[in-house]
């Protein structure tokens, strides 16, 4: 069952994480580390954090806040990669 609205913030495009991406839905997927400057110890908290102001102030949802606060942010931060990238990483290949 799939609900409306949501940020999934996973590092992948596959396995399901750019799905996630549905402006009919009001979702995103945002691609962790992918814009070098959103990760946990940098910049991706503060981004997290005016989305969810931007959220409950504007009544829009999450994906339309998410979009206005990477507006509100000097130079804009890349969201995600490629759809279709599936390149696997050394891990993740069966050996």
């Amino acid at each position: 069952m799939r609900c409306s609205g949501g940020i999934l913030i996973d590092d992948r495009p596959y396995h399901g994480a750019s799905a996630w991406d549905d402006s009919n839905f009001g979702s995103f997927w945002l691609q962790y580390a992918f814009d070098p400057r959103l990760t946990w110890e940098k910049e991706l908290i503060g981004l997290m954090i005016q989305a969810s102001q931007i959220f409950l102030e504007a009544q829009v949802n999450e994906r339309e806040a998410l979009l206005l606060a990477n507006d509100g942010f000097d130079g804009k931060y890349r969201l995600h990669g490629s759809f279709k990238d599936n390149n696997l990483r050394d891990w993740e290949k069966n050996k």
